[in-house]
């Protein structure tokens, strides 16, 4: 009896734990999608016209969809976002600049 109750104890957590996570990952928007994501400023981005600081602040699990998505709504125009710092906890703060690449 008391191996049943712990093994739908377990079963129990583990789906929890699943339905939490699913609820917290971030589905890419169709103005995200036209945004992309470096580690680092790079020469593929001379001559791309700085559109500024972005900071974003997210729960979600899925940190580059939650960037991009934020990115293109605070800058329309970026097609790029450089990321230069995150810190987390709870909440991940991800912080870099927009850019615009005419491609």
């Amino acid at each position: 009896m008391l191996k049943s109750v712990t093994k739908s104890a377990v079963i129990a957590v583990a789906l929890a734990g699943v339905v939490v996570l699913a609820g917290c990952a971030t589905s890419l928007t169709p103005e995200g999608h036209g945004v992309l994501v470096h580690k680092q400023y790079s020469n593929i981005l001379d001559g791309c016209e700085k559109l500024g600081a972005v900071e974003v602040k997210t729960k979600s699990v899925d940190l580059r969809n939650a960037v991009r998505n934020d990115v293109a709504k605070k800058h329309p125009n970026a097609t790029d976002f450089v990321w230069l710092h995150a810190e987390g906890g709870f909440t991940t703060k991800i912080s870099g600049y927009a850019y615009r690449c005419d491609k």
